[in-house]
This record gives structure tokens, C-alpha cells and sequence, in this order.
């Protein structure tokens, strides 16, 4: 009978191999996955919006011309849904101010603002837009009227005497103005204003004190609804005298 050898030194599939096997297969699982994680993040990465831009150019009628003049510089707001996206004080000169915004998202809610200050930093002149339209990749050229951003006194009228000592103060309506500050005293300077009244919705105000005889000064000026004073009225004066002939 043939004797059949077996070789004992012939190496058989054993944990080294298998080790290896294991090993190759989780790097290639764990690099598989990375690159679909890779993927996957470059997919969902959103794609660069395209901005537009507002040209904004203030206008005014002619018979206003000598009070735009007067604005040296412009205070600008442009808003958003109530948020303030852009806010910068810029340079004036003559009757005519324009102006580009840049780098605005896509939308149709914006608003502008804007302060015509004069060289002591009071707002005389005011313009205001809503529902502005800015379309990605374009300029959006808007025009806004300057309004006069203070009142004109109306009663009691400049220097007339009065008989009783609770006058009715009355003055013209301010385009933009939400409420009026209404003050007298007895000394041009206002500095211990005897009527100091903020607040006032109306056009009117009788004081619910009365006055004592003498002379007064009296001034009124507006604010918007986004707490923006405006520049006082000329300064009127009138005298109450409840001991004269026609009090």
C-alpha cells in the first residue's frame, strides 16, 4: 500500500490571514462612507444668492429748492421686515443727493429712510418709502420727495395779545410726523419752559393751567414714529393781559 506523506510545515488559513482580510475590508468601508458623507455635504450646500442694489436719489419741488439746499448732510436708513440692514450719515451738496446700497438680499419689503440735517445736526427735511422692491442681480432706482420736517405756527399769531390766560395753541400738520413737542416760556432760550408738552398727536393744545400775565415765547416741533425729531418752528411771541380793555 502507498504511504501517503502529509508535509506538517505547510501552513494553514489562520488568524493572521483572516486579521488581514478584516482589516481591509473596514478601511475600505470606513473611506466608502467618508466619501459618500463628502458627497452628501456638497449637495446639500446652498448656492450663492445673487444681491441687488438700491439707487436712491431725493427730489424736491422748486419752491422748495432753497430749503433742500440747506440739508448738508443726509442720515439714511434701509430696513427690512422692521430690521435695520443699512445706516450711515452721507455728504450733500447743492439741491440734489443720490446714493447706492449694495450687496441687499432679494426682497420686496424694504423701506428708506431719510434725514435731511442741517450743519447743527437738526433734521429739517425727511423722506420716506416703503414696499420697496430689490431684484437679485439688479438696481432698483427709487426717487423720494423731500417733505419740510417742521410746522408753522398758527395761534395764537405772532405778537397779538390775548384777554384770557388759557390760550389754544395751534399749529400746521408736518408730513411723516407722528406726534408734536409744544413749548412756552417767557425767555427765547426755552430754559424753564412754563408749557413743555411731548406726546401731542393733534395740531391743537389749550394747557390746563392757566398763564400768568406777561409776554411769551412759543415753538413747536415734530417727531416720527421712529423717535426722529424734527427742527423746531420760527419762534413765535404773544403777551396775555387779563387786566386790559379786552380781557
Amino acid at each position: 500500500m502507498e504511504e501517503i506523506s502529509f508535509n506538517s510545515n505547510r501552513k494553514k488559513p489562520g488568524i493572521e490571514s483572516r486579521l488581514h482580510k478584516w482589516l481591509s475590508f473596514t478601511l475600505t468601508a470606513v473611506l466608502t462612507i467618508g466619501v459618500m458623507q463628502l458627497r452628501c455635504r456638497c449637495d446639500v450646500t446652498e448656492p450663492e444668492v445673487k444681491t441687488g442694489s438700491l439707487h436712491i436719489q431725493a427730489s424736491g419741488t422748486v419752491t422748495r429748492t432753497a430749503e433742500i439746499e440747506a440739508v448738508s448732510q443726509v442720515h439714511c436708513f434701509v430696513s427690512r421686515e422692521d430690521q435695520e440692514v443699512h445706516e450711515d450719515e452721507h455728504l450733500k451738496t447743492g439741491s440734489r443727493f443720490f446714493i447706492v446700497i449694495e450687496d441687499l438680499e432679494p426682497a420686496e419689503d424694504y423701506s428708506v429712510l431719510l434725514l435731511g440735517q442741517n450743519e447743527d445736526g437738526q433734521s429739517i427735511s425727511r423722506g420716506y418709502q416703503d414696499s420697496i422692491h430689490v431684484i437679485a442681480g439688479e438696481q432698483t432706482d427709487i426717487s423720494i420727495p423731500w417733505d419740510r420736517f417742521q410746522p408753522a405756527l398758527v395761534l395764537p399769531e405772532d405778537g397779538s395779545t390775548i384777554g384770557g390766560s388759557m390760550p389754544e395753541f395751534e399749529w400746521s400738520s408736518v408730513s411723516g410726523a407722528g406726534s408734536y413737542t409744544l413749548q412756552v416760556d417767557d425767555s427765547d432760550d426755552f430754559s424753564g419752559p412754563v408749557v413743555d408738552e411731548s406726546g401731542l398727536y393733534s395740531t391743537s393744545f389749550t394747557p390746563s393751567d392757566a398763564l400768568n400775565d406777561g409776554l411769551y415765547c412759543w415753538r413747536v416741533r415734530g417727531c416720527d414714529d421712529f423717535g426722529n425729531p424734527g427742527e423746531w418752528s420760527n419762534v413765535w411771541t404773544f403777551t396775555i393781559d387779563t387786566q386790559g380793555p379786552s380781557a
